[in-house]
């Protein structure tokens, strides 16, 4: 995105990137040399010097089929999201916010989802960035996590985004009305400011919060299925801040001071754990786990 630049680089502008990769489909032999890989085109966005510098400034983009073209949805913070074509970077259109955008879009149905730093999730089309609809906002938190789509076994569409004030909340997919919400307090001690994000599995949606807890709700109605407590002995630097990843019938998560765990989907029961810490969100390909931590190892 360009906003790791230095604060003294005055010119720099925010960037989108279209990156051409050849000769990366598999691992690198030790022998071989990875070629370069080529820009296609670069569109500047916003002027970084409009912004005080932020490390964690970076935000999100989600490729789209729309019709027969691609476009990448890109949300920023400079209160816009914006349609770029595919194959040239072109500005298709641009769509104002309330707030600074930094969450991944999410794509359902032939709509495109962007939760805002102001509290409100924009439903839009694609293709031309006409709002489909925009949500109320729930609580006092901002949405930093991109949301997940899930229809239960009532037949009903709900989206599930959480917010910044440790707030799970649930909206109609289709209207954006609301649903409802479960919040948790904010630990009194020292805590890593991240947010753990969504994931569903049959008629339960999982999250995590930042008092190291882990909890379990039905997407229907909320209730509370079961909640286990991550931290254990630990009372500093306790958050769930990672999303949840399902894997053979385990929630997969971490606490930033309470290491790696594998909860059963059902009841919440550890399977296993990893100590450690710092664990960040984890991968899941061909039934293996890949997971980065702070200290730089994955």
């Amino acid at each position: 995105s360009g906003e790791n630049t230095p604060p003294g680089l005055t010119l720099a502008r925010a960037l989108v990137l279209a990156v051409v990769l050849s000769g990366c489909a598999g691992l690198r032999p030790p022998d071989r040399e990875i070629p370069a890989a080529e820009v296609a085109w670069s569109t500047p966005l916003y002027t970084l010097e409009d912004f005080s510098y932020e490390p964690d400034g970076r935000a999100g983009s989600l490729l789209v089929e729309a019709g027969r073209s691609r476009v990448l949805v890109v949300s920023s913070r400079d209160r816009l999201i914006r349609g770029l074509e595919a194959s040239t970077g072109r500005l298709l259109w641009k769509v104002e916010t309330l707030g600074p955008n930094r969450a991944r879009p999410t794509a359902s149905e032939g709509g495109v989802y962007v939760p805002s730093l102001d509290g409100r999730v924009y439903a839009l089309d694609p293709a031309t960035g006409k709002e489909i609809w925009t949500s109320e906002k729930v609580g006092q938190g901002s949405l930093y996590t991109s949301p997940v789509i899930a229809t239960a076994s009532d037949g009903v569409r709900r989206l599930f985004v959480t917010g910044s004030d440790n707030r799970l909340i649930a909206l109609d997919a289709s209207s954006g009305g609301y649903i409802w919400d479960r919040q948790r307090k904010h630990p009194a001690q020292l805590t890593i400011e991240g947010h753990a994000g969504v994931a569903t599995a049959g008629d339960a949606v999982f999250t995590g919060y930042s008092d190291g807890t882990v909890a379990s709700y039905d997407q229907r109605d909320g209730a509370t299925l079961w909640q286990v407590e991550l931290s254990a002995e630990r009372k500093d630097f306790e958050d769930v801040d990672t999303t949840p990843v399902i894997a053979e019938g385990r929630v997969i998560v971490s606490g930033y001071r309470a290491g790696l765990h594998a909860l059963e989907l059902e009841s919440g029961a550890t399977a296993w754990t990893l100590p450690g810490d710092g664990y960040g969100d984890a991968l899941l390909f061909n039934r293996m786990l890949y997971v980065p931590r702070a200290d730089g190892a994955v």
